[in-house]
């Protein structure tokens, strides 16, 4: 149509609040739409350099839709150092907002983590002392697969990214395996059917009960 539709293109952010944890929060944000049709007569002119603009042009945007720390500033160093003071929040909007601050408080002034640790803290809500004996319970009958998987994991997976994709496709399988093997011996003990039933009931409920207040503290 030589050059006359006005493609929109619509940058999309996703931040990850732990990209290694397993149910760990996700934000997906969507940009401002950018018009691919005003790189249209630098296209013409010279192919390679219309499309690197449009391409500048998108990822100008992208970082300001996620956490973005440039490679060319110190980026491992920048990172852990993000991480081991970043401020945890119990909304993902506000915890998306805290860590772009920080991030750029830290590329800004190499030596701000010094005010950061000050001022390090949590403000995700911890258990009530009525749920903790829910919590615990939850963590008690999920404590061996819960290790089997974290030994093979990291064992066997040699990158990081790859830890949550792997707990859950094995969580899958390991856990309901292991639900199993705890009905037979209840059986072999000699418990009523029906004790069984509700007991394996309540499995998965008080499982995720322990995982959501202590599962995404530990990678």
């Amino acid at each position: 149509d030589e050059y006359q539709t006005d493609v929109q293109i619509i940058p999309v952010g996703i931040y990850y609040e732990n990209h290694i944890a397993s149910r760990s929060r996700v934000l997906v944000t969507f940009g401002k739409s950018i018009s691919a049709k005003k790189h249209y007569r630098s296209y013409q002119d010279h192919p390679q350099t219309g499309f690197q603009n449009l391409m500048n042009e998108i990822s100008l945007a992208m970082q300001q839709l996620t956490l973005h720390i440039d490679l060319n500033k110190n980026y491992e160093q920048t990172y852990e150092r993000w991480r081991s003071s970043r401020i945890l929040k119990p909304n993902i909007i506000d915890q998306y907002i805290s860590d772009t601050k920080m991030i750029k408080q830290l590329i800004k002034d190499e030596h701000s983590l010094q005010s950061i640790k000050q001022h390090k803290n949590s403000e995700l809500s911890k258990p009530s002392w009525p749920i903790y004996p829910l919590v615990i319970y939850g963590m008690i009958n999920h404590i061996i697969p819960y290790w089997i998987l974290r030994r093979f994991i990291s064992q066997k997976v040699k990158d990081i990214h790859f830890y949550s994709s792997m707990k859950l496709a094995l969580g899958m399988v390991l856990v309901p395996l292991f639900y199993v093997l705890q009905s037979i011996l209840l059986i072999a003990l000699g418990v009523p059917y029906y004790w069984i039933v509700l007991y394996i009931l309540t499995l998965p409920s008080f499982g995720m009960i322990a995982l959501r207040h202590f599962g995404n503290n530990i990678p």
